[in-house]
């Protein structure tokens, strides 16, 4: 499983949908990722930059992401999003201990 940060802006036309309606956005974005086997473990709005955050945890093949970005884009409700892949530090440190065993084998390109 890997836990992703995804990141959006809504759009103008995104926000006048939610005046004209109003309804719970973290329901709707939660049955959708259930349709790709993602789930969703926090959804935050950010008011200063009107961007959505997602933490979201999934092993979701990059098709997957792929289909979810189209459909939420194709609304024109949101834009601009992000998938950022997240690591803890017990990750990070095993990523430490294995650049370290490996790191000789590597010879950054020479100036000649």
């Amino acid at each position: 499983m890997t836990t992703q940060l995804i990141r959006c802006r809504y759009t103008a036309e995104g926000f006048k949908g939610m005046l004209t309606s109003p309804s719970d956005r973290g329901a709707a974005i939660s049955k959708l990722f259930g349709a790709l086997d993602m789930k969703v473990m926090n959804i935050y709005f950010s008011t200063s930059t009107c961007e959505l955050f997602i933490l979201s945890e999934s092993s979701a093949t990059m098709t997957q992401l792929a289909a979810a970005e189209m459909i939420v884009q194709g609304t024109g409700a949101v834009t601009d999003i992000q998938v950022m892949d997240l690591m803890d530090t017990n990750a990070m440190v095993e990523a430490m201990t294995l650049g370290g065993k490996i790191s000789g084998l590597y010879k950054a390109p020479s100036g000649t």
